[in-house]
């Protein structure tokens, strides 16, 4: 939390924020695995090769009124929750554009290949405050990018071949809350004030900036406006998700993959490609609450905004440039 000074404080201090109570927390989680073969590896009996890459994150911040308010209470408050969340998977079979090498992997038993990717996001963000509190705002960002890729580059071969690409969101939740009022009557009067409201105004314009640049980053562009800089000003609940999530299997022209099915075995061989994303539990909630002690107050706007971006894409890809079959299972079945 950042300090403020009184409002009856005339002293010459360095915070430039005598008008303002702001708390920031801003988590960063990177989460990486990818495995790569470039060599020939054979197995009598199974052979499993996996890439499994895991991110949480929890976050909690509040500001809350106290037992004793005073006249030297903040005008406003603001709490900001900041969360980029980014976790990759990756297992790179063989060298893209490079003829094929043989069959560089061979099991004779199950040949398993799998990429998985696991996110957790719990991110509660609330203010509350009392007296002449004015334009008290929360806002809860959530950014984050996944991906489980499998490229397969050069042959493969086994009894039964498995080449799954998955993510799972183990969990979503993102609560916002705001509450503010007026009770002692100095709204009118600090409204009109113009050095204060100058004050007042270049401290939303800091927040609103610092939150900002984050989204611009986020999304590498440069623009000055989004849908949630209007609420601001208000006196807002604001909640943002900007989550994408992609899992994808790509299979090279050079990639024959072949399932001769398991010796001794009585079943049919399986060559399965499955690409899949689940999510598991999402749950977003923002509210705002203005409570007015006077029916007479000058106080009576408040927002609860929510912009929720959830993006899903699951792909194979499978890519030939000759009329030779490209997947194979000998007698069995394919299952993409």
């Amino acid at each position: 939390i950042l300090p403020t000074k009184s409002k009856n404080d005339s002293s010459n201090s360095n915070i430039d924020n005598p008008y303002l109570t702001l708390g920031i927390v801003y988590q960063e989680n990177n989460s990486n695995s990818r495995v790569n073969v470039k060599g020939k590896i054979v197995s009598y009996n199974n052979l499993y090769i996996g890439s499994e890459a895991k991110a949480e994150n929890d976050l909690a911040l509040a500001i809350k009124k106290g037992n004793n308010l005073t006249a030297d209470d903040a005008y406003i408050k603001a709490v900001i929750g900041i969360i980029n969340q980014n976790a990759k998977a990756e297992v790179n079979v063989g060298v893209e554009d490079n003829e094929s090498t043989g069959n560089l992997l061979q099991a004779t038993g199950d040949l398993d290949i799998k990429s998985d990717t696991e996110t957790k996001i719990n991110s509660t963000v609330g203010v509350q405050a009392d007296l002449d509190s004015m334009l008290n705002t929360a806002i809860n960002i959530v950014g984050g990018d996944v991906s489980s890729k499998i490229n397969i580059n050069d042959a493969i071969q086994g009894g039964n071949v498995n080449i799954t690409a998955n993510h799972l969101s183990n969990g979503l939740q993102i609560t916002t809350n705001n509450a503010f009022a007026e009770t002692d009557g100095d709204f009118v009067n600090i409204n009109n004030t113009g050095a204060k409201t100058n004050a007042i105004s270049n401290n939303i314009k800091k927040v609103k900036n610092f939150v900002q640049g984050f989204i611009n980053k986020k999304n590498n562009s440069n623009n000055t406006s989004n849908a949630w800089d209007q609420y601001f000003d208000l006196g807002a609940s604001i909640t943002i998700d900007d989550i994408t999530n992609n899992v994808e299997v790509n299979v090279s022209p050079d990639a024959d993959i072949n399932a001769t099915g398991v010796n001794g075995s009585d079943n049919a061989p399986v060559l399965n490609i499955n690409a899949a994303i689940k999510i598991a539990d999402k749950q977003i909630k923002t509210t705002s609450i203005l409570g007015n002690k006077k029916a007479t107050s000058a106080l009576g706007v408040g927002a609860a905004v929510v912009i929720d971006n959830l993006t899903n894409n699951a792909n194979v890809n499978i890519t030939s440039d000759t009329e030779k079959p490209q997947l194979i299972s000998e007698a069995g079945d394919i299952v993409i």
